[in-house]
């Protein structure tokens, strides 16, 4: 079985993703997204979900290069 992509985002998952981002930033972390679909960040900007603390990125590879350049800067 294949993973299927989401296709669009309603409010309340729009609000729950900005809730476990929030929660996650609590626990002194950041929060990284990957793989947003232009259809997904359009619904985002429409349901004018504030993503402004969260890292969007194109694909898990620059999220992850993004994570390793994060941690090599905060160790020296």
């Amino acid at each position: 079985m294949s993973p299927q992509a989401v296709q669009t985002v309603n409010g309340p998952a729009a609000s729950a993703l900005l809730r476990v981002a929030q929660a996650a930033q609590l626990l002194g972390t950041r929060v990284i997204l990957t793989g947003m679909s232009g259809e997904i960040a359009q619904s985002l900007v429409h349901l004018r979900a504030d993503l402004g603390s969260i890292v969007p990125l194109r694909d898990l590879q620059h999220g992850i290069a993004y994570a390793l350049e994060q941690s090599r800067r905060r160790r020296g």
